[in-house]
């Protein structure tokens, strides 16, 4: 089954939405969260050659497939160095859209891995997204990463947004960018 274009996809293609750029972008979606409870949540958004806060990734694929009280979710992105692949469960109701991601994964440059060490619970409203507390802790078995922990909690709006985020553990290499070819030419020596 292919994908149609956005509706107004052309206008889409290859433009800046504050600091996203979409190359392209397509999607079917069946989804009517005031449809009650057993109608349709179906969705599957494709975009691609995005570019974001610095990075770059080649694909970006959302599915939902369920109905309005119990729907999978599933987000794939693929970059150079950088992927994000989550699973989780949602459900509409009067409060709006609750979504449970007990599986995200994240690959972040020089191999580092991170994963969530307990279910991530979102609730999202027409204006308002909040965040519940969650962990992500080291998974890739690399000195950059292991027991670091990165936990975080929030609320945003269309008016305001708040963020409460802590680290433990990480090593100032992980946050240094990589010394440059001159760099490594030149060693330091103690007398």
């Amino acid at each position: 089954e292919s994908l149609a274009p956005l509706t107004n996809g052309d206008a889409l293609r290859g433009k800046r939405v504050r600091e996203l750029r979409i190359g392209s972008l397509a999607a079917d979606i069946d989804l009517d969260p005031r449809g009650g409870v057993n109608a349709d949540a179906r969705a599957r958004v494709e975009a691609s050659a995005l570019q974001f806060i610095g990075q770059s990734a080649e694909r970006l694929r959302l599915d939902i497939a369920g109905n309005a009280q119990s729907h999978t979710l599933a987000i794939d992105l693929t970059g150079p160095e950088l992927a994000v692949t989550a699973r989780g469960d949602g459900t509409f109701d009067a409060a709006g859209w609750q979504q449970r991601w007990p599986t995200v994964g994240l690959r972040l440059p020089r191999g580092v891995q991170l994963a969530l060490e307990s279910p991530l619970a979102l609730a999202l409203t027409a204006d308002t997204l909040r965040v519940e507390p969650f962990c992500i802790r080291g998974a890739g078995g690399t000195p950059l990463v292991d027991g670091v922990t990165l936990c975080g909690s929030g609320t945003a709006s269309t008016a305001d947004w708040n963020l409460t985020a802590t680290v433990a553990a990480l090593p100032l290499a992980a946050v240094l960018p990589n010394p440059t070819p001159r760099a490594n030419q030149h060693q330091c020596h103690r007398p």
